[in-house]
């Protein structure tokens, strides 16, 4: 029996060794591809850790491409800017300038107005001068008067004046007044025989009220014989070549001259 104890004494250590043998071979196994596997896993991350650091190259690459290109542009805006300044004060110095133009034209505007007021007041009076009269008093028939006075002066320097009528001229006006009964139609007198009876007649009494100062001959003009003066006649009865002048070319006349003519002429019709 102890031959047979040992025979299995002898397979339990043989076994034993076997065991031990093969978790050896496969510890060893497993360090072996462990070992492997953190080589692989190594490389694997040294292949990693070049990638980032290439993309990061690429990306520090790509900054700076962008930072150059953004101050270029930077320069760019900066010269736009300096451009845009420069035209800026060339528009408000043409600003000004029109500014100064609109003022100037704005004055003769309002210059224009008020001469424009000024025409259509006068236009106003000349066509209602009855009330223009009437506002001025006084002074619109001391106005009148100088109408009437400046259209006896006309009527006296009329023969010197050029007339559109070919028909022949009025005679002269009066030299010398005689009384009516004196006169009788037809009749003329030589200025030698008036002289002689007025002076007949200065030494008589002048108690007559039909006798009249002589006035100084005018030369060798005949003395027309006419009836005593009587107003204005009617412009109808004055000579045609008074009709046709223009009274309205006198621009450079005064007012009582030029705005009122046609009123005296209305009052005397």
């Amino acid at each position: 029996m102890s031959e047979g104890g040992d025979e299995v004494g002898d397979d339990g250590t043989k076994r034993k060794g076997f065991f031990s043998i093969i978790f050896v071979f496969n510890v060893s196994g497993q360090l072996s591809s462990d070992s492997s596997n953190v080589e692989v896993k190594k490389k694997e991350y040294e292949g990693l850790q070049r990638g980032i650091e290439g993309q990061i190259k690429e990306l520090k690459e790509w900054f700076a491409a962008r930072m150059k290109d953004i101050e270029l542009k930077e320069r760019q805006i900066e010269e736009r800017m300096k451009k845009l300044d420069s035209k800026e004060k060339q528009f408000e110095g043409q600003l000004e300038e029109v500014e100064s133009i609109r003022k100037k034209y704005e004055s003769k505007l309002n210059e224009i107005l008020f001469k424009e007021k000024q025409v259509e007041a006068q236009l106003k009076e000349l066509e209602d001068p009855m009330d223009s009269h009437d506002k001025k008093g006084d002074q619109a028939m001391a106005i009148d008067d100088s109408h009437i006075f400046l259209l006896e002066q006309l009527m006296k320097i009329s023969p010197d004046i050029e007339s559109h009528d070919d028909r022949p001229l009025a005679p002269l006006p009066i030299h010398v007044a005689i009384p009516e009964h004196e006169a009788e139609e037809g009749e003329e007198e030589s200025d030698e025989d008036y002289v002689a009876e007025s002076r007949d007649s200065e030494s008589s009494d002048g108690d007559d009220d039909d006798e009249f100062l002589p006035e100084t001959p005018a030369g060798a003009v005949p003395r027309h014989v006419l009836p005593p003066l009587h107003p204005i006649p009617a412009l109808s009865a004055v000579p045609s070549h008074y009709h046709t002048l223009d009274l309205d070319a006198n621009e450079g006349a005064p007012d009582c001259w030029t705005c009122r003519s046609s009123d005296t002429l209305r009052s005397v019709t």
